[in-house]
């Protein structure tokens, strides 16, 4: 066995996710879906991590763990990045002021439409089954009370 430096990766990985199932334990049956159904597969997973790094069998034999990838200009980089970045910012925010399920689908069709140059038909029907899956799971079956939305507060809805 041999401890090498993923291995603190995987372990603080391990704690992270046991400290996560431990914290839920004592919540309401609801409340406590999430995190054991995120939380126990991906204990498990890192417990298989741990096992194989522990024992040199996962040390990446017949992967390509290389970072090298197809050769970008630095400024198209660049470019890519800011975007990825403004869309990440643009979630957050648009979580913040229309709330979850008002914000999910409409910012998954903007971006089907903005930056994937999809067809209006298959961006709307895309963000409508999103919005159809999150309000069935979320507020039908779970009854889940999601935050409403900054804006909405602001305008007295």
């Amino acid at each position: 066995m041999k401890f090498r430096p993923s291995s603190l990766l995987v372990l603080s990985v391990l704690v992270l996710f046991t400290w996560v199932i431990w914290e839920a334990r004592d919540w309401q049956i609801k409340a406590r879906l999430f995190p054991w159904l995120i939380g126990i597969p991906a204990l498990v997973l890192a417990f298989i991590q741990l096992f194989l790094e522990l024992t040199g069998r996962g040390t990446g034999r017949g992967l390509d763990m290389s970072i090298e990838g197809p050769s970008v200009e630095p400024a198209v980089e660049r470019r890519r990045t800011v975007a990825i970045a403004l869309w990440i910012l643009g979630f957050f925010l648009a979580l913040y002021l229309l709330g979850f399920p008002v914000a999910v689908p409409l910012f998954i069709f903007l971006y089907l439409k903005a930056d994937a140059s999809e067809k209006w038909v298959t961006s709307l029907l895309i963000a409508g089954a999103c919005w159809a899956f999150l309000y069935l799971l979320f507020v039908r079956t779970l009854h889940t009370l999601f935050f409403r939305g900054q804006l909405f507060t602001w305008l007295g809805w």
